[in-house]
């Protein structure tokens, strides 16, 4: 028999905020994201949706667009991320199908 793992519980009031970041540079693939969790987050959860800027692949397929798409998201996250008027995420979420190079920008 093995012993239960140590846990915690938090007693913070405040939302968790997480920010969904698509890397691409098509809206209606960060609604459809923002869609498909809707039903599953707990109410004490945010889930905020950003799009990487027109400049952006419309697609990462390949390497080349992940760079591509990890320096636009990356500049542009800044201005959002150092914005005191801007909430303060507690988590990022790259929401792409590969191990996006913006993960470990964003560590």
């Amino acid at each position: 028999m093995t012993a239960p793992l140590p846990s915690v519980t938090g007693t913070s009031t405040r939302p968790i905020s997480i920010l969904l970041i698509n890397p691409n540079s098509t809206p209606s693939m960060t609604e459809a994201c923002l869609r498909s969790i809707a039903d599953t987050i707990p109410p004490h959860v945010e889930v905020h949706g950003f799009t990487a800027p027109e400049t952006a692949p419309l697609a990462i397929e390949g390497r080349a667009d992940a760079v591509l798409s990890a320096a636009d998201c990356f500049r542009a996250l800044h201005a959002i991320i150092d914005n005191p008027f801007q909430p303060n995420f507690d988590a990022f979420l790259v929401a792409c199908f590969s191990a996006h190079p913006l993960i470990y920008m964003l560590h």
